[in-house]
């Protein structure tokens, strides 16, 4: 009897370390911000501005079940964010009530999103720019980032005048 249970205890050993290194939830996902622009290339005080950041899931796994592509504005330069506008590419946009971060969920390899900020041009206190930084994360991080270098970018344009 004993030999019978020792092949079969072998057998299993074999199974589980033959499992992927991100079997479960320990994906690879490399969340980035591919691009941030603006409306205008210089600005007054006061005037409105329309940040927009394109990021996308460059994989090589989907953002699964359970966690969140999030991209959320930082460090807001002399402006006022007024609105946030969250959009999964070819299926929609929503105005976010979660300002400052979109919460798309599940977003598979090549997936893409667009968050569009719109701001007022404050006077300035901090430089001579109004800028916004992006950055994209997972949620709860259950995701393995194979290249956190590529998660932030930001967008700056020349204050000249109020």
């Amino acid at each position: 009897m004993k030999r019978a249970a020792l092949p079969l205890m072998v057998t299993l050993l074999t199974v589980v370390a033959a499992a992927p290194a991100h079997a479960g939830l320990a994906t690879n996902v490399d969340l980035a911000v591919r691009r941030v622009t603006t409306n205008v290339s210089s600005a007054n005080v006061g005037q409105r501005l329309v940040f927009r950041s394109v990021a996308k899931n460059l994989g090589p796994d989907a953002v699964p079940d359970g966690d969140s592509f999030d991209v959320q504005y930082v460090h807001a330069v002399n402006i006022e964010v007024k609105a946030e506008h969250c959009i999964i590419v070819g299926q929609g946009e929503v105005v976010s009530a979660d300002t400052p971060s979109c919460e798309f969920g599940v977003l598979p390899a090549g997936g893409k999103v667009i968050v569009k900020v719109v701001a007022t041009v404050r006077t300035p206190t901090e430089g001579t720019a109004a800028s916004l930084r992006f950055c994209t994360f997972a949620e709860n991080g259950s995701s393995n980032d194979p290249n956190p270098s590529n998660n932030c970018m930001t967008a700056s344009v020349p204050i000249t005048g109020g």
